[in-house]
């Protein structure tokens, strides 16, 4: 490769291509270590997902404001994110232009279970879901990208015949001897 010339070496210099790539990548990677994910290919489809939640703020904020349809679709979009548990209120649509996909990973099972302490890293939540140790309601769940909605956070337990369930029901001296007969 050819050394550059000096006016092109001057403006080389302001623009550095090499540390946005490597600032991106590093969020990257940031994100799919701290959420668990189990790749970039998952990081890129909850950042897309993001990005399409924010152009359909963009087409409904194009809207007149006092149009019927845009009232009813803002108030259907921000319950249904409410919901899911990726906003945090459902004030107006400024708060979902910027959803990113942070937001949406924190709502998987395995990032959820640290929050609630059932699991102090997400490694461990992950080995507990795939060794089919927890289960939502009646359904046990072996995914740990399952993503966990607000109302079915509540549902969140250990499975009944689970060496955890026990050991903590031994260790708060809650343990029952039927429990032990059906285990």
């Amino acid at each position: 490769m050819k050394k550059p010339k000096y006016h092109e070496d001057k403006l080389m210099r302001k623009v550095n291509l090499f540390h946005y790539n490597s600032e991106r990548a590093d969020r990257e990677l940031k994100t799919v270590r701290d959420h668990g994910l189990s790749g970039r290919e998952e990081f890129k489809k909850y950042d897309s997902l993001g990005k399409l939640i924010g152009t359909l703020v963009t087409k409904i904020k194009e809207l007149d404001p006092k149009d019927p349809f845009r009232i009813k679709m803002t108030d259907v979009l921000l319950d249904k994110l409410y919901d899911m548990g990726l906003i945090d209120s459902k004030g107006s649509l400024h708060i979902l232009k910027n959803l990113k996909a942070q937001d949406i990973s924190k709502r998987r099972i395995a990032v959820r279970m640290v929050r609630l302490k059932y699991a102090s890293k997400i490694e461990e939540a992950v080995k507990m879901l795939k060794d089919g140790h927890i289960r939502v309601g009646p359904d046990v769940i072996r995914d740990p990208a399952y993503l966990l909605t607000r109302v079915k956070e509540d549902y969140l337990t250990w499975v009944d015949s689970s060496k955890y369930k026990t050991h903590i029901a031994k260790y708060n001296e809650t343990l029952d001897d039927f429990d032990l007969l059906n285990a």
